[in-house]
């Protein structure tokens, strides 16, 4: 399976309220654990962006590095599912914190799935061939009805909890899953 992680840039979650060099931190280490739990699940872990700091990061770690071709989140799991060709893929988000090998298997074990966040995203989604991807607020919903009634529902605490708001953030270091 072909696993894509989206990554604008290492700059990203100004939600947070952290300062820039903090924000890169955080952005790399997430990715490096999302990444590696693809990896454990073994999936091919492409990285999906056209940031050249996030780039030499994934070639530094041996990975793919895809362009996204156009701007924004829809764009770039088109991509990786034009990359996939006939295989399945699964489109994996870099703000998990909590994710692990077991949560990766889970989606990718038999396409079509969808894993919400807890706000009523959707932290990653499988399948095989096109897909029509609406990200943005409320995108659950929105993936679930276009995958249709074969699509499985991946409930995990690792796949449901994302990163979006400081108080995401203040959770996680309580919970030990950020220093």
């Amino acid at each position: 399976m072909i696993c894509g992680v989206p990554i604008r840039s290492f700059a990203g979650f100004r939600r947070l309220g952290l300062d820039v060099e903090t924000r890169r931190r955080l952005a790399r280490r997430l990715a490096g654990r999302v990444v590696t739990a693809g990896r454990d699940a073994g999936c091919v872990v492409v990285v999906v962006t056209d940031d050249p700091d996030v780039a030499a990061w994934a070639r530094s770690s041996d990975l793919e590095v895809l362009d996204p071709g156009a701007p924004g989140l829809d764009a770039a799991a088109r991509a990786l599912v034009e990359r996939a060709g006939d295989e399945p893929w699964l489109v994996l988000h870099a703000d998990l914190p909590a994710i692990d090998a077991a949560d990766v298997a889970a989606v990718g074990e038999d396409p079509p799935a969808i894993a919400p966040s807890l706000d009523g995203g959707t932290s990653a989604i499988s399948g095989r061939g096109p897909f029509p991807f609406a990200y943005g607020d409320g995108s659950f919903a929105r993936h679930l009805a276009r995958l249709g009634a074969t699509a499985r529902v991946v409930v995990r605490p690792g796949l449901a909890f994302d990163l979006d708001r400081p108080r995401h953030l203040a959770t996680a270091r309580r919970l030990g899953m950020l220093p």
